[in-house]
């Protein structure tokens, strides 16, 4: 992929009409600005800037390859913003750190170029003197040995302590998860023999329904029958009484069928609902036995830790980085502390 193309002019600060005065002093500002040895926080941005510096004043300086640059850029490009960016050149990658430190030395000279170097070495001497002599101070003292001794022993305790809380909480969670499986399980047992309940009192109501409508269907063909083959007021009431009350018969037990389905229908919706609640309810409880268990494997690793930090303090006497950690583990608990307590605060009194 082709490096973002930036506008020299732009790195630089200055106009396409500058002079060369104005492109040098607009060098050695930039220069100074991101030279590696005055941003020691930051030191892999700084030298890529640095350089970039290095390369847009090492063309413009020189009045031929700025008039090619320009040329390049084109004629549209005459002040500086992100406009210009669209003709721009790329940077070099082949512009060597080496190169651009040569062009600082050119400008500023090889004396100042030590000077700044010196600066930075000294300090970075300076910053290492002191942690040095601070870690003399912290494993030579006896004061601190005791110390920090009683403080991971303070620490180990702290760890024991979690320990056994979570052993307690762990108790808890087993029983509550495996009582939420139990549940479920039990509950999808009741909607199985449910289910199978209602299968036979539907197949007993669609029989019954098809018995009904079959002696309905062989009166009413009787009844014709006896009209049609001898005309008689006694028969034809008595056959129409008889279709009658087998319809209403009829009418009555499909009436009860379709009741019976829709009760059905209510029932397992209701089933699906409770078992999607204790299927929540379930995969909760192991989510958090789950967590419960990553915690103690953590709790065991820091009890761990802690006794061979301890052991360490007390063979060979505690590092700057012990007394660092001590610190920062005291400083933790004491906040926690100061927020539990002012949650308490803040909870209204019964």
């Amino acid at each position: 992929m082709p490096p973002d193309p930036v506008d020299f002019y732009e790195v630089l600060g200055v106009p396409r009409s500058a002079t060369a005065e104005a492109l040098r002093q607009a060098y050695k500002d930039q220069a100074l600005r991101h030279h590696p040895d005055k941003n020691p926080e930051k030191v892999e941005a700084a030298t890529e800037q640095f350089k970039l510096v290095a390369q847009a004043f090492s063309v413009l300086k020189d009045p031929r390859q700025r008039r090619a640059y320009d040329r390049k850029r084109g004629p549209d490009a005459g002040n500086v913003g992100p406009s210009s960016r669209k003709s721009s050149s790329s940077p070099d990658p082949e512009f060597s750190f080496e190169t651009a430190k040569e062009l600082f030395r050119d400008v500023f000279g090889d004396e100042f170029a030590d000077v700044i170097s010196r600066m930075a070495g000294g300090a970075v001497d300076k910053t290492r003197k002191i942690i040095a002599r601070a870690k003399s101070s912290v494993t030579e003292n006896s004061l601190v040995r005791s110390v920090a001794a009683a403080g991971y022993g303070a620490v180990v305790a702290d760890a024991e302590s979690q320990i056994e809380g979570l052993a307690e909480r762990g108790n808890s969670l087993r029983v509550n998860a495996v009582e939420s499986q139990g549940r479920l399980k039990m509950h999808v047992d009741d909607c199985r023999e449910a289910e199978k309940r209602r299968k036979d009192r539907e197949d007993h109501a669609r029989c019954s329904s098809a018995s009904s409508a079959l002696r309905s269907g062989g009166a009413f063909v009787v009844a014709g029958a006896v009209w049609w083959s001898a005309w008689s007021l006694v028969f034809t009431t008595s056959a129409a009484l008889a279709v009658a009350a087998l319809l209403f018969r009829f009418g009555f037990q499909l009436r009860w069928v379709i009741r019976l389905l829709s009760q059905h229908e209510r029932d397992r919706a209701e089933e699906d609902a409770r078992r999607v609640v204790l299927q929540r309810d379930a995969c909760q409880a192991r989510h958090t036995l789950e967590k419960w268990r990553r915690e103690s494997s953590e709790a065991r690793a820091r009890l761990a830790h802690a006794k061979r930090d301890a052991a360490e303090v007390h063979e060979s006497g505690p590092s700057l980085g012990s007394v660092v950690q001590l610190g920062s583990h005291f400083a933790g608990k004491l906040v926690r502390r100061i927020a539990s307590s002012g949650d308490s605060e803040l909870m209204p009194k019964v």
